[in-house]
């Protein structure tokens, strides 16, 4: 704060802001300062020209802030400072029914002191007391009923006196009794303390009094009173500072002495008791310091327990996940690999069929067996390009390549690069291609349909290879293949 005024920053500086029913208001240091009890920046702020009683938008005061959330020492420095403890704001609260209405007791004590009048009423019409009552404030009532002064007869009152005069003439009842108590304190003194030239001319008197002898004597002068029936002189404001300071720093607590500290006037601050009030007010800082210090500790090991167990309850859900996906790709490992070795086993024995039926039929034979090799042709789309076998659990890479699962794991176990175009791979992230994987057992059961299908065509070329070649046994010399041999004789 110290350093944005030493920037050139105004310290009546006024900020847009909104109550709790959302009524929109103006804010200032000052305020947010008494509200939250930053002493110190309440007596820095003053000291640098803030203004006591700026009001904001709504008419609430630094005061008014200070009572209604109970910070007492930042109330008491305003008051030093002549804040206006009778101001009210566009609700007619003033700092005693603020104080009133949150039970802050030791503020509304502080502010009966200071003469707040406790006949103001709010927007609604009520008093403090009347508030005090309402809410159950039984103490706060008790304070209001003991410092609000006794109606005066009807008579006595003048009918045009209006309340605001009457408080007036109350105050100066005050400062007049306060006058007389004084002079009658210092009347006492010097009777008590008489002087020696007082002290002859009393002996002279009573001497010549012996000698002479008057017709008529002056009347006796009444008796002094003994010493000890004189009225004690009443302890000064500082002397009770002290003694209230004193008091403080045997048995109060850190907040007690600072409102000690405060109320007391300079000259006890800055004496020996004010020095050893500071001196507690240190230990006893430091002391509370070390405590927060030890509860954020505690706290930041606490939050860090729990970020571990967190970060563990993570790592194990994730096992979990890729246990089961590890599962998943293992069945599907083993049923794709069982469905190659249906397909390997229909396939060979297809392909065993048609060279046994080849070996069987001749020409028509060899024939079948050409057409199975034919249809045993495997598109290069199903063969994986690390293998060159046909894929069983077909993934591709990033870059739109497939490959075996198995063989591009082990791939990727050591490489980031693409096998078919050796560039690396944004990621090592394998995509199931389930469309090519279903395109390939179609493909493996055709292949077994066409090798089973390849035994019948096998047989009827061994049956028409056999009818065909005994046309040599004709009459006369060559017999024809394909009905040259017929009946007529050679050249």
């Amino acid at each position: 704060m110290i350093k944005w005024l030493r920037k050139g920053g105004q310290a009546d500086a006024l900020c847009s802001d909104s109550t709790r029913d959302s009524r929109p208001t103006t804010t200032t240091l000052l305020h947010i300062a008494a509200a939250n009890g930053h002493l110190e920046m309440v007596r820095e702020l003053l000291k640098r020209g803030a203004r006591v009683d700026l009001p904001s938008r709504l008419g609430v005061t630094a005061l008014m802030d200070a009572a209604y959330h109970g910070n007492l020492s930042p109330l008491l420095v305003l008051l030093q400072h002549s804040a206006n403890p009778d101001l009210q704001n566009v609700d007619g609260f003033t700092a005693l029914i603020g104080a009133v209405l949150n039970g802050q007791e030791a503020c509304v004590n502080a502010l009966l002191r200071a003469k707040a009048n406790t006949e103001l009423l709010t927007k609604k019409g009520r008093t403090a007391l009347q508030l005090a009552e309402g809410n159950g404030h039984t103490a706060i009532a008790k304070l209001i009923r003991q410092h609000t002064a006794p109606p005066q007869p009807v008579a006595a009152v003048a009918p045009q006196a209006t309340q605001a005069e009457q408080a007036a003439q109350a105050a100066r009842a005050d400062a007049a009794m306060e006058e007389l108590l004084a002079e009658e304190e210092a009347e006492q003194a010097k009777a008590q303390a008489p002087s020696k030239k007082s002290k002859k001319k009393k002996k002279a008197g009573r001497a010549t009094a012996a000698a002479d002898e008057p017709s008529e004597a002056p009347p006796a002068a009444p008796p002094a009173l003994p010493p000890a029936a004189a009225p004690k002189p009443a302890a000064s404001a500082a002397e009770r500072a002290e003694a209230a300071l004193r008091a403080a720093i045997a048995g109060g607590g850190l907040s007690v002495l600072e409102v000690a500290l405060a109320a007391a006037p300079r000259e006890v601050r800055e004496g020996g008791v004010g020095a050893e009030a500071r001196a507690r007010c240190d230990r006893l800082l430091k002391a509370q310091q070390e405590a927060e210090r030890e509860a954020k500790q505690e706290a930041a090991a606490e939050a860090a327990r729990l970020a571990a167990a967190e970060r563990t309850r993570e790592s194990t859900a994730r096992e979990a996940v890729w246990a089961a996906a590890a599962f998943k790709v293992r069945e599907a490992s083993e049923e794709a690999a069982a469905i190659a070795a249906v397909a390997a086993a229909v396939k060979a024995d297809a392909l065993e069929r048609a060279t046994a039926d080849a070996g069987k039929g001749g020409g028509g034979g060899a024939a079948g067996l050409s057409e199975a090799s034919e249809a045993a042709e495997v598109p290069d789309d199903y063969v994986c390009p690390i293998t060159a076998e046909i894929m069983t659990d077909p993934v591709s890479t990033l870059d739109g390549f497939t490959y075996e699962r198995a063989a591009i794991t082990e791939w990727l176990r050591t490489k980031d690069t693409s096998p078919k175009t050796g560039a690396q791979l944004e990621s090592k992230t394998l995509i199931p291609n389930y469309s090519l994987r279903s395109i390939i057992r179609s493909f493996a059961e055709a292949l077994a349909s066409s090798a089973a299908a390849q035994a019948s065509p096998a047989v009827s070329a061994e049956g028409s290879g056999a009818s065909g070649r005994g046309g040599r046994g004709g009459c006369g010399g060559r017999g024809g293949r394909g009905g040259r041999g017929g009946g007529g004789t050679a050249p």
